[in-house]
């Protein structure tokens, strides 16, 4: 592929239209919602906004139940010293990356992953459709070609920058003026391919307020008209039978001084509104099921009873932990190539070569499970499977492989403890007999 003029004018125009396109979702996350622009003014009236994120709370439900957990690797071969580099390699940055690249890819319906190195470190970090733009092949795996990652110059400054990645270890650094690529110079990256995958939500890389907007805009009206409805009975008037004040002043005081002296035959009330609150309330309760619904959570607040077991709660989770289940499914994939170029960095540097595609990985969902009946299995099973598969049946074992080595080490330990003890009774007994035969000669 040329990077030409006509290219960069292409891939700037689509940016500035996916990144207009896809604003809406960060501003729902952060709580700007239509409401707040839309909701209809009414003059010497109360107009609270209430904004409800249920969005917001989704995403991170369900970062909590599908990431919570660290991610497990295996070695299908069993070996594990190429288990143990990716833990040292990883273990300081994956977790934390992992669960942002999940949020950032719901959010938008999807989101990118930039390699690099630094110190030496084979690192990753996540870029959003709001700063990164990506020309994908034609091809049945939507290679990436090019991917372009906008940036200010710094903190203080107004500035954008722009670094384009192409394969073959080239980065092409440009400053923007009015959307004009301004060319500054030209430097490397440590990888063959453009070191930018793409990670999708789902299949269909789409976010899910698209499902979720009308119904988020149309519970933060309803609760908004309620609110407003209960705050204009500050409004209630005073409402007077049989008498009158004779000017505005008469009113003022008796607001005052909370007094008001009547005549016979006189009466005083409020006229206040008779609210239908039974209608608004179910229609209210109606918005927030099918939120619920369309999003595939369930309300965790609804009182259940004390005695309801792991696996009934986990029952009322299924939904949600299929839709977690595609969570990881695509955030596998992203992993997989991950690997694939931390692979290819090691032969590089470390002369390692080894099959990406022997390394298996296994998710744990943070949801509530039966360790009870874990255990059962585990016990009926152990003389059957290795104890590694067992270990990684637990939910808290997070490194199986390592807790297998760290059993075998107590083991041996144990042993060697028990060799010294009977060692040390074997002298002892000796001693005694040599005692004995003492006194016996004497």
């Amino acid at each position: 592929m040329e990077l030409n003029e006509e290219l960069l004018e292409n891939c700037m125009k689509a940016f500035r239209a996916q990144q207009s396109a896809h604003q809406k979702y960060q501003d729902y996350y952060d709580g700007k919602h239509d409401i707040l622009n839309n909701y209809e003014f009414s003059e010497n009236r109360s107009n609270m906004k209430i904004v409800v994120n249920w969005f917001r709370k989704f995403l991170n439900d369900e970062l909590a139940y599908s990431l919570n957990n660290p991610v497990n690797y295996f070695d299908k071969l069993g070996n594990g010293t190429y288990i143990d580099r990716i833990d040292i390699d990883f273990s300081t940055w994956e977790k934390i990356h992992n669960q942002k690249l999940v949020l950032k890819s719901n959010m938008f319906g999807h989101a990118y992953e930039l390699r690099y190195i630094k110190d030496s470190e084979f690192r990753a970090t996540v870029l959003t459709p709001l700063n990164c733009f990506v020309l994908e092949g034609s091809d049945a795996d939507k290679t990436v070609e090019l991917a372009m990652h906008f940036f200010k110059e710094n903190r203080f400054s107004e500035q954008e920058m722009c670094d384009i990645y192409l394969p073959n270890n080239i980065v092409m650094h440009y400053k923007l003026d009015s959307d004009e690529l301004i060319y500054i110079e030209k430097s490397t990256h440590a990888f063959v391919n453009v070191p930018v995958t793409v990670s999708e939500a789902n299949v269909e890389r789409k976010s899910m307020l698209d499902d979720l907007k009308e119904l988020i805009d149309a519970y933060n009206t309803t609760i908004s008209n309620m609110v407003n409805e209960l705050s204009d009975f500050r409004m209630a008037l005073l409402k007077l039978i049989g008498t009158k004040f004779d000017n505005d002043d008469d009113v003022a005081k008796v607001m005052k001084k909370g007094v008001l002296q009547m005549q016979s035959g006189s009466e005083i009330d409020y006229l206040i509104k008779n609210l239908p609150d039974a209608f608004a309330n179910s229609v209210l309760k109606e918005i927030k099921e099918n939120i619920y619904k369309q999003a595939s959570h369930i309300d965790t607040n609804e009182k259940m009873t004390s005695n309801t077991s792991g696996s009934a709660l986990r029952g009322r989770l299924i939904t949600l932990e299929n839709k977690c289940s595609t969570i990881h499914t695509m955030l596998e994939q992203v992993i997989k190539l991950r690997l694939k170029e931390y692979f290819t960095i090691l032969k590089a540097t470390d002369k390692i070569d080894y099959d990406y595609r022997l390394i298996r990985l296994k998710f744990t969902m943070n949801i509530p499970q039966d360790l009870l009946a874990l255990a059962d299995i585990a016990s009926k099973f152990k003389d059957v499977i290795s104890l590694e598969t067992i270990y990684g049946l637990l939910p808290f074992v997070e490194n199986p492989q390592m807790e297998y080595k760290k059993f075998l080490k107590q083991q041996e330990d144990m042993m060697g403890k028990e060799e010294d003890l009977d060692a040390i009774q074997d002298d002892t007994n000796e001693d005694e007999d040599i005692i004995e035969e003492t006194d016996t000669i004497e």
